[in-house]
């Protein structure tokens, strides 16, 4: 790639990584320890694991699909608007954004358990895939082709963490992975409709799109607090079970 073209798959790829490094570091930073503490208590584990990655999609999902309709917004916010052709490479990466995080959960029950030599196995072939389809992506396609490189090398590295999931605690694939899916999905098309409501309603207002972006972003903010606080249920079980945990008055 041209420099140019590296600075927008660089700053592009700079973006995505934010919100799933954050949260992933955090839970990381404290499931690891009770995994370790638990790796022989197979079903408490599992408990734990398919909570945080239940936790994980049920927040990240939503937030994808949030930056994708509006990375044309943030790109302009965070880096300007000569920054622009990094909004379709950024979309493509913010589709697998669940997935990095839900990675890091899935790695750190491989590291708990033990399987250190699969798990650096697992990393070396990820490596590979990464490198190899980026490099493909990016010669024929240039950025957007590095962006749909990216994506393929999470997907197939969230696909092999499934697989050693699984071998871990033999349990079927609804339970490991569609289920803590499901509900994030769910939320999603939950917060999808007041976005487009809003967004609808804003078209005709006479102001730049980054005002509009920052009304709206509150307007649904605002509307979810009030939905959660009539009906935490809407979050899905996950989360209103963590609420539950840190505020046991807000569900009766």
């Amino acid at each position: 790639m041209t420099p140019i073209q590296l600075g927008l798959f660089e700053r592009s790829n700079q973006i995505k990584t934010l919100p799933s490094s954050y949260i992933g570091d955090i839970l990381d930073t404290i499931m690891f320890p009770t995994m370790s503490e638990i790796q022989d208590e197979k079903e408490r584990l599992f408990r734990i694991f398919q909570h945080s990655l239940g936790m994980v999609n049920s927040i990240l999902i939503p937030v994808a699909l949030f930056l994708i309709l509006f990375a044309n917004e943030i790109v302009s916010i965070l880096l300007g608007d000569q920054w622009l052709d990094a909004v379709v490479p950024l979309q493509i990466m913010f589709v697998v954004l669940p997935f990095s995080s839900s990675g890091r959960m899935a790695d750190s029950v491989v590291r708990a358990t033990g399987l250190i030599y699969k798990n650096v196995i697992r990393k070396f072939i990820y490596v590979l895939v990464l490198i190899t389809t980026v490099s493909i992506g990016a010669y024929y396609y240039g950025v957007t082709g590095a962006a749909i490189g990216v994506s393929f090398s999470y997907l197939f590295n969230y696909s092999i963490m499934l697989i050693l999931v699984k071998s871990i605690f033999n349990k079927s694939p609804k339970e490991i992975f569609i289920k803590p899916v499901l509900y994030g999905i769910r939320l999603s098309l939950i917060i999808l409709g007041p976005t487009v409501l809003y967004t609808t309603l804003l078209q005709a207002w006479q102001h730049t799109s980054i005002v509009k972006f920052l009304i709206i972003t509150i307007m649904v903010g605002i509307t979810m607090l009030f939905m959660v606080w009539k009906r935490p249920s809407v979050l899905g079980i996950y989360l209103e079970e963590t609420l539950y945990a840190f505020f046991p008055k807000l569900i009766k």
